[in-house]
Order: structure tokens, then C-alpha cells, then sequence
């Protein structure tokens, strides 16, 4: 069965533009590597005063319209310490009279999140939510009981979660009933009884039982789980008011200032950015004439050959909107709101349609949408091109300007009502690319001589190159024991190992083996990405990785969702069953790619077959990748770490052979760009030019690989292609035909898919890369004159469960073609690294940690023999022999 599949667009105009390429298959909506989104501006219109933020200027009585007041919790991050503790009300045993009720109502804002944290017996307001006495854990659907241990919180109720919680459908009021018990003191029975705020419907009860709770506050905190708290009150046992707060007077103490006379404390990362007190409401710009610019104009800086210059995205209310008044987007106005391109939405009826108006034309009115709140996204293109998207269709403008302010208006005659506006969000692109070379590191054989004030040492860890967090530690090893790792023992806020370069697109790997594991704990590992600082804590870092939850493992994220919209869901196998990898002695292999602003998650047992590594686990979008990249764990886990790697991806970086150490490690990934003459190393074939090209064709045969690669990332650069090129690996094939201007992707099969090249598509210097995973194809390409930031509107995603036995590549040539560069980048097999760098027969290990934890090398702590970056005196040093490693 052949597919030619167009993707649907709506023309609205007259030779409206085309974008360059049709779509066969599907195209991914993705940014492309190395181009990322930075957020310019983002604002739910939601302050303690009501007011209107000052980077936004408004005009003709824009203005905010407060809608509710309540303390609304915002967090994207889940960060185990923080706490927003109510200083208003102290339970204290001897002063109870019998018991109290606590109550709260709530209404979850979003449908992602992990949980949400009521906590009590906070004994100060500055104290740290795990150093409560206890803790009601809420989750989507459960509820848990935790209770102090010797590391804090610490989950009683285990993998046994109870049939309870405060998030429905509705806004619900949860009660909270602490009685104490006579002559034992500190403890009470707790009993919560969740009901509809409404209705008073009873939703569910549970009794949690007996409790220890010493002396002190209530508290909230929230891992990434968004909620509105609109009252909160104690009462006694008579139901006389302890205490009240309905956030209409917002009292609360943030790190850095707030109220005079506080009732709330905020600690750690809540800020009024993710914690608003106060009022609630929306952007009002009801008013004919009325409207707001962001401070900024976008001006014609260096373009870089970016396509998509910035992303405009509101929440329009059209319910109110009558007499045909239209409210929406402004690009490239003035100041004052006047001029620019209008993209927004009017009343016809009950429906609305969407409007287009570039200064001083006539209006387009295309679409119908029904919805009583109509989200609008303005794409905008250096070529003053507009992708407005609406409930999934995509509209196509030419502009007559793209430079200038943007922000909101409503235009219409007298009397004429608009919409109220939310969260709106505003992004531009930027293009960044990294020049690091490859990280790799397998703690066997790995020494390196530093100098320190004028001294040198040996060391195990070379600290200039590698950054090693609290609570991970070098064993010492003796001569004949080349098994090196390292170990994280009991991780915490900042256990880590990174190589102190950044990346922006990258392969990263490693093997983990759990020494001890706690279902109790919720133990988690993963890969944080794109961090500014390399010591900060993963709670503060864009993270994806796997969280333990009793018997079943879950996909986690931190500050990025995934495809579906969430941030945890079940670790699922590729025959559907959840599957659990936190098994005490089990080693597992766990790759991440990073790659056109997708992070895509892949893990097997050591043990399983290689082909497995190549599933997608879990992928996550619009991630910012750029930064260091770093394999973590916390939540005390322990765990030992071996065969790290991370591979720089970026299009500009071939740095050939210096990066690979062994024959075997070239035949599973290599970067080659033919400079070196006939000895190919990886690959045979071709005839090799004076102009360091690769030439194919019929009578010189294929370019084939050396050594046989199952799922992978493969990349080309064309010098010439006339009369066609074919990529085949297994049962798929790629054919780029230069005489007809398209690209088939087949799998051998019923499957054929065709992508349809522009008109004068340059063929020399042009570069492909074909992307293999488990079902999937990612198909993308520039032409040869063009920037590699225009391969932007050039990603094409197919389904194809193609063969991804190990077989080698073919490429060849019904013309003649020339290969400037190759490069092939495995997936799903175990890589073997070879890190060794320089092994003195002499070296000295460190005894005693001299830094302060999370700075240097190592700042490993508790007892044994360490290894770290010397910033001081030098104490107890031994010398341990080693033999000498053949590199």
C-alpha cells in the first residue's frame, strides 16, 4: 500500500506561501537541532496586588481582571525540600482540647504533576519539609502516610497506597481530624474526609490511625502537582475558628521579602514566580481600542538562517465577545498598538472564526470554533510568514511586517465587548551549537597527573574533566582489578557525575547496578540536562529518569513533558506490561538521545537482547538541551555507575578518529569525513577524489560499513548526487531522486512514503540524516545552500518496523554521487569504551576529603579511601601500586 500523505492547510488569501517541502508521512512539529526556544516572556496575569505586570505597556484601559483569590501553587520543579509553612496556627498537645480540624479547599489546576504534600508538626517556619513529623503524600488517584525516620520522611504505608485523595473532577474541601490520645503524649489518631465543595458531597474517607506529631505547623509541598488553595482554616473541637486565611489579604514571607507581619513562609526555590498569593484573574482588554505590547520590540538582529523567529500563545475567553468585536495577537506594531499584522478571533453567533488583517487591508475571516475558551498559537517566520494553529488546524499568512512590538488588541465599533486573555507565552529561537568532543569514561584504568600551587599529584578522577557530586566515591583498587566504577552511596540533592563540557545535541550512556534499593525511598536516577550550573541540584534541572513507585517503575520529568502531555507515567515493555528495573544486582544499560529539541528515553537489562535498547521508553518535547548534561541519582539510592559516554550530536562536529581509542569502539560509532585518504577504517567502497570526496556509482559499487549496526542515527553529506542515491539497511531504504526532486522511504514492502523536494533544491553539499528506532524512522534534510538551522521545517517522522537485526549500511548510486561526510551514530548496541588516559606505576590516593561537598572532583564523603581534587593541604596520603595500561 502506497502513502503519499499532505499535511492539511488551510490557504486563507490569495498565493498565500507554501512552506518548502510537502509532508509525506508525517512531519514532526519539533524544533531542529541546535536551535532552541528561549521563553522571552510568560504571565497568567495572577499578582498579590491585581495589577497589570510592568513589562507589559498598556493602552486605551488594558488592564487585569481579578477573578478569585487564592494561593495558587505554580511549581514545574520537584524539589523534596521545599515548604510553605502556615505560621498562623501551632498544634501543641498539652493545649488541645480533645482534637481540631484542619481544612483546606483545593482544586488541581492541571492534570500532569506527581503529588502534593500536607505536612505537620513543622516545628519552626523556616524547617524543611522532610524534617517534618509527618506528611500526607496526595497523588492523582492514592494517597500514602509518611512518617519521620532516620533520614527524614520516610513512606509507612510503602507500596501500599491508600484509596484516597483530595483531586476530582470538582473543587473539593479535604478535613483533616487530629484527636490526640490521652496520656500518650505527641500522638493522635488522623482521619480525613475529602467532600465537593458544592455540593458537600462526601467523596471518600480514611482513617490513617495512630500518628506521632510533636509540637508545631502546618505546611504544603507540591512536586510539580498545581493546585488552587482557596481557604484555609483550623477549628476546635466546639468548630470555633483557630485560625482562617481566604488569600484576600496576602500575608506571606518569601526568601527574599514579603509581608511585614506574615502568615505564610515560603523556603527554598517557592518564589512569587511559582507561588502566587493573592489575586487570580486574567488580561482584560474587553474595551474597543484596548490593548498591551511587551516592553521589547523583536528587531532584525543577525538571523543565522533561522526560519521560526519567535511563537506567540493566549487562552482567548470568547464567551463574553459580542457586537463583532475582534481580540488577538499583534505583530510588528507601534509602540502604542498601532500598525503591524492583527491575528485574532471575532463573534459570528454562537461560533467564532478566526481573523487575519494586515495594516490597512481587508479582513480574511476563515474557521469555526465553538469552545468557549480558544487557544491561538502565531508562529512567525523570517520570510513574514504566520502558522496560526487552532483545536489542531494550521492557517498559512503572508505578513507585511514581523519586526516591531507584539502583544494584544481589540479593535471594533462602539459598544463592541472582546475577550478576556490568559496565560499567555511568548519565545523566540536562538541557534547554539557545541563544539565539545566526546565525553567517555569506564573508571578501569584512569589516571591523570594535575598540578596543583605548583605540586603535582596523580589522580583517579582528573577533576578538570570530570565533575563528581556529594556521596559518590573511586574505590580503591588493587593491582589485577581493571572492573572499575563508581559507586553513589545513599545519593542526595546533588549526586552526580558530568564531564565538565556542554552540549546542545548528544548520545548519552551508561550502565547502572543497583547495590541496595528501597521501594520505600522512591528511588530515582536519571540524566539532567541543559544545566547552567553543574553543581546544582536535579530538583533545579530540566530532568528525565526512572522513579521506583512499589513494583512498578515510572518514566519521570522534571520542567519538560512528555509527548503526551505528562511527566510520570509506567515504564511499559514492548509488550505492554509495566515492567520494574530497580532490582537489587541487576545491571541495566540506559541511553538518552537529545536531538531537534526531543529527548527520547531508552533502558534494558544487561542482559536482554541489544535490539531492545532502541525502544522508545518515554519522549519528551521543547526541552532546552543547552548546557552540561550530567547522570544523577537521589533519594538515597546506591548504585554503581560504569561505561559512561556522552556523544556530541552537533552537525558541525566531526572530529573523526580522536575520540575512539579501539577498532571495536569505530565500528559501533564514528564520525568520518574522508580526509584521511583510502584507509576508511569503518567503512570500504567508493573511489576516493582529489577533493577528499567519496565517489559512488555504478561502476565504482557501493560505500558499505565494516561492521554491522542495528538502530542507529546515520548522517550524510552530500557533495553531488546526480541521478539518485539509496541508504539501505535491512528491509529500509531511503532514495534521494535528483531527476524527479523527491525522497521515497520504503521498508521493502506495502510501505512507501514520498517526500516531494522544492523547486531548485540544491543538491551539493546537501545533508541527510536518517534516524532508526524500534517502529520509527525520523527522516531530515537541508538543501546545500541553505544554513544548517533551515533543516528546522525539515523533520519527517514514519512508521515503519523496520528490521533492526545487525546488518551493515549500503549506500550507492543509480548515477554518480560523492560523500563528503559520514557519520553513524549506534543506538542498541552496548558501547565499549575505552578511557584511558595516562597510569603512572605510582598513585597517590587521598584519605580524607579537603573540599567542602559538591565543589572539585570528588567531595565524596563518608569513611574510606577517596579520591579528589586537592584545594589546600594535602593529609594522610598513600601510595598504592598499579600496573601500567597498554593504551
Amino acid at each position: 500500500m502506497k502513502q503519499t500523505v499532505k499535511r492539511i492547510t488551510v490557504l486563507t488569501i490569495t498565493a498565500l506561501f507554501c512552506f518548502a517541502f510537502f509532508i509525506a508521512g508525517f512531519k514532526s512539529e519539533r524544533s531542529f537541532a541546535a536551535v532552541i526556544n528561549n521563553s522571552v516572556y510568560y504571565d497568567e496575569f495572577n499578582s498579590e496586588s491585581g495589577k497589570l505586570n510592568d513589562d507589559l505597556i498598556p493602552f486605551g484601559g488594558a488592564d487585569v481582571k481579578p477573578d478569585y483569590s487564592a494561593m495558587r501553587l505554580n511549581s514545574d520543579k520537584s524539589e523534596w525540600d521545599a515548604h510553605i509553612v502556615n505560621g498562623g496556627y501551632k498544634l501543641e498537645y498539652d493545649k488541645i482540647d480533645s482534637f481540631c480540624t484542619v481544612e483546606f479547599t483545593i482544586r488541581r489546576i492541571d492534570e500532569s504533576g506527581s503529588w502534593l504534600g500536607f505536612s505537620f508538626g513543622v516545628s519552626s517556619v523556616s524547617t524543611r519539609f522532610p524534617l517534618s513529623s509527618g506528611a500526607l503524600i496526595f497523588y492523582s488517584e492514592k494517597s500514602n502516610l509518611f512518617k519521620q525516620g532516620s533520614n527524614g520522611l520516610q513512606n509507612a504505608d510503602g507500596s501500599d497506597l491508600r484509596d484516597f485523595t483530595i483531586f476530582h473532577d470538582v473543587k473539593v474541601k479535604a478535613s483533616l481530624k487530629f484527636e490526640k490520645i490521652a496520656d500518650e503524649e505527641g500522638y493522635y489518631y488522623l482521619n480525613a474526609t475529602c467532600s465537593d465543595a458544592e455540593t458537600e458531597e462526601i467523596l471518600n474517607t480514611h482513617d490513617y490511625g495512630k500518628v506521632y506529631i510533636a509540637d508545631g505547623y502546618f505546611g504544603f509541598n507540591s512536586y510539580s502537582m498545581k493546585a488552587d488553595i482557596f481557604e484555609f482554616a483550623v477549628y476546635d473541637k466546639n468548630g470555633a475558628t483557630e485560625f482562617y486565611d481566604d488569600f484576600t489579604s496576602p500575608a506571606v514571607s518569601y526568601v527574599t521579602g514579603g509581608a511585614e507581619n506574615p502568615v505564610w513562609y515560603a523556603n527554598s526555590y517557592w518564589n512569587r514566580s511559582n507561588l502566587i498569593v493573592g489575586s487570580i484573574g486574567r488580561l482584560d482588554i474587553t474595551k474597543a481600542g484596548s490593548g498591551v505590547v511587551y516592553k521589547e520590540p523583536f528587531e532584525n538582529a543577525a538571523n543565522k538562517g533561522l526560519n521560526l523567529l519567535y511563537t506567540l500563545s493566549a487562552d482567548f475567553h470568547v464567551g463574553e465577545m459580542q457586537n463583532s468585536a475582534e481580540s488577538g495577537f499583534i505583530v510588528g506594531a507601534e509602540k502604542n498598538g498601532n500598525g503591524g499584522v492583527f491575528i485574532g478571533l471575532t463573534k459570528i453567533s454562537t461560533a467564532c472564526a478566526l481573523v487575519f488583517r494586515n495594516d490597512g487591508k481587508e479582513s480574511v475571516r476563515v474557521g469555526n470554533f465553538n469552545d468557549p475558551v480558544i487557544n491561538v498559537v502565531a508562529n512567525v517566520y523570517y520570510g513574514k510568514k504566520a502558522e496560526v494553529i487552532i483545536d489542531d488546524e494550521t492557517y498559512l499568512f503572508d505578513l507585511d511586517s514581523v519586526f516591531g512590538y507584539v502583544g494584544f488588541k481589540t479593535v471594533g465599533g462602539q459598544g463592541a465587548v472582546g475577550a478576556y486573555t490568559d496565560n499567555f507565552s511568548y519565545e523566540n529561537s536562538e541557534y547554539v551549537e557545541s563544539k565539545s568532543s566526546d565525553s567517555k569514561f569506564n573508571f578501569d584504568e584512569v589516571i591523570e597527573k594535575e598540578t596543583v600551587f605548583g605540586i603535582d599529584y596523580d589522580f583517579y578522577c582528573p577533576s578538570k574533566d570530570w565533575y563528581r557530586g556529594e556521596r559518590t566515591e573511586l574505590p580503591l583498587k588493587v593491582e589485577g582489578d581493571d572492573n572499575g566504577h563508581l559507586d553513589f552511596s545513599s545519593a542526595g540533592e546533588t549526586s552526580c557525575f558530568a564531564p565538565k563540557k556542554k552540549y546542545n545535541d548528544f548520545i548519552i550512556r551508561f550502565d547502572v547496578k543497583f547495590t541496595v534499593t528501597d521501594a520505600s525511598k522512591g528511588n530515582l536516577f536519571g540524566i539532567e540536562i541543559g544545566k547552567t550550573m553543574i553543581s546544582e541540584s536535579f530538583a533545579n534541572s530540566v530532568y528525565i529518569g526512572f522513579h521506583n513507585r512499589g513494583e512498578v517503575t515510572y518514566c519521570i520529568s522534571n520542567k519538560c513533558l512528555s509527548d503526551e502531555g505528562l511527566n510520570a507515567k509506567p515504564l511499559v515493555s514492548q509488550n505492554g506490561k509495566t515492567e520494574n528495573i530497580f532490582i537489587k544486582d541487576e545491571t541495566y544499560n540506559v541511553m538518552a538521545i537529545a536531538k531537534n529539541g526531543v529527548v527520547t528515553l531508552h533502558v534494558k537489562n544487561a542482559n536482554d537482547p541489544e535490539s531492545v535498547l532502541s525502544l522508545v521508553r518515554a519522549r519528551f518535547e521543547n526541552v532546552n538541551t543547552d548546557g552540561y548534561v550530567a547522570m544523577f541519582a537521589a533519594n538515597s539510592l546506591s548504585l554503581q555507575l560504569d561505561n559512561f559516554s556522552v556523544i556530541n550530536l552537533d552537525y558541525e562536529c566531526f572530529e573523526n578518529d580522536n575520540d575512539y581509542n579501539t577498532a571495536d569502539e569505530k565500528l559501533q560509532t564514528f564520525r568520518y569525513d574522508f580526509t584521511s585518504g583510502s584507509d576508511f577504517s569503518a567503512i570500504t567502497g567508493g573511489t576516493v577524489k582529489k577533493d577528499k570526496t567519496v565517489e559512488i556509482s555504478r561502476v565504482s559499487g557501493d560505500v558499505v560499513t565494516k561492521g554491522k549496526v542495528g538502530a542507529n542515527i546515520t548522517r550524510l553529506r552530500f557533495n553531488e548526487i546526480e541521478g539518485g542515491a539509496l541508504y539501505k539497511h535491512g528491509n529500509l531504504a531511503v532514495n534521494v531522486n535528483e531527476t524527479q526532486g523527491k525522497i521515497t522511504v520504503s521498508d521493502g514492502g506495502e510501505n512507501e512514503y514520498t517526500v516531494k523536494l522544492e523547486n531548485g533544491f540544491v543538491y551539493k553539499n546537501a545533508l541527510f540524516e536518517i534516524e532508526e528506532l524500534s517502529g520509527k524512522i525520523y527522516l531530515s534534510f537541508v538543501s546545500g545552500d541553505k544554513p544548517l538551522a533551515a533543516m528546522s521545517d525539515n523533520v519527517y517522522e514514519f512508521k515503519i518496523d523496520n528490521d533492526l537485526t545487525a546488518e551493515k549500511i549500503y549506500i550507492s548510486s543509480s548515477g554518480i554521487a560523492s560523500i563528503k561526510e559520514m557519520s553513524v551514530f549506534n543506538l542498541d548496541t552496548n558501547v565499549t569504551i575505552s578511557s584511558g588516559i595516562y597510569v603512572p606505576q605510582e598513585v597517590r590516593i587521598e584519605r580524607t576529603p579537603i573540599q567542602k561537598s559538591g565543589s572539585g572532583c570528588s567531595s565524596a564523603t563518608g569513611g574510606g579511601l577517596f579520591v579528589f581534587l586537592a584545594l589546600g593541604t594535602v593529609t594522610a596520603v598513600m601510595t598504592a601500586k598499579r600496573r601500567k595500561n597498554n593504551v
